[in-house]
């Protein structure tokens, strides 16, 4: 477990704010003992499976899988690389969705350069 403890006010000891990262991956904020913050890292494990359902397959399974990996991370403890990981889900999931636009879009400019030809 790392810690790390910033004093705004040294004479002021409600004023410390500890930074505590666990096994888990999850960080939390403790500005005073006994109250913690969690700040869990975001897996978009429901958005891939409806990216994977609902609009370009491939992009969603890859995405599904991203997500699976950063649980996987953030349980050993590695809460840089979920992250890192985290935000590549976020873009296939994005991709997922904005790739099935671009190719009706395509196709709708395709049949009406080969209707007016």
């Amino acid at each position: 477990m790392e810690e790390r403890a910033d004093h705004h006010n040294p004479e002021n000891s409600t004023n410390r704010t500890r930074y505590v990262v666990n096994q888990k991956g999850t960080s939390h904020i403790q500005n005073n003992p006994g109250r913690y913050f969690f700040t869990p890292v975001p897996d978009y494990t429901y958005m891939a499976i409806v990216a994977t359902c609902c609009c370009f397959t491939p992009f969603g399974i890859v995405a599904l899988c991203l997500a699976n990996s950063t649980n996987q991370l953030a349980a050993r403890g590695d809460r840089q690389q979920a992250m890192k990981i985290s935000y590549i889900t976020v873009v296939f999931i994005l991709l997922s969705f904005i790739f099935p636009l671009f190719l009706i879009s395509l196709l709708i400019a395709l049949c009406l350069v080969l209707e007016y030809a």
